[in-house]
């Protein structure tokens, strides 16, 4: 309950915008980047300290979620065992809007949090290469941890982010 007594409401597509960090956080890097908003604009004081109590719950719950949800975690690297900046997707929960979910350049290293426990396909793309496609189980309550070696060689940069 919001201190105005007004419940919160998820909203989606508000007001129209290009684009926010938490957008561009998503595509570039598969993060979950979640913006929670609040009844007022700047409350100060004891406003303030209502409308951050009243949001607690909402953030608790969400950090909740990526800390003990179900999620697949891993890394991608190459023949060589060098790290991909791969696109690494989910197939029963694919990027919508052209988003690119991808392994961090520097390590291969990915998360990807999922709605429900279950079994999975996770596709991984380099382009100009075959995708590699492989089953994860991911049971209540936890982490995947895949380890996802391409059959060639495939050091190839980041795709740019989209602002």
């Amino acid at each position: 309950m919001q201190p105005n007594h007004r419940r919160f409401v998820v909203k989606r597509q508000i007001y129209p915008v290009d684009g926010v960090d938490q957008d561009w956080l998503r595509a570039a890097f598969g993060t979950a980047a979640l913006l929670i908003e609040g009844a007022y604009h700047n409350p100060v004081g004891k406003l303030r300290r209502e409308t951050v109590a009243a949001t607690r719950p909402t953030w608790q719950a969400l950090l909740r979620a990526v800390a003990q949800g179900p999620r697949i975690s891993g890394t991608v690297r190459d023949a060589a065992g060098q790290p991909v900046a791969a696109e690494v997707t989910v197939a029963q929960q694919a990027p919508r809007a052209g988003e690119h979910w991808l392994a961090r350049a520097r390590d291969g290293h990915f998360d990807r949090l999922l709605v429900k426990p279950g079994v999975y396909t996770l596709r991984v793309a380099v382009p100009g290469h075959d995708a590699t496609l492989q089953q994860v189980e991911v049971s209540p309550g936890h982490r995947a941890e895949v380890a996802v070696v391409l059959p060639y060689s495939a050091a190839v940069s980041p795709r740019p982010a989209q602002p």
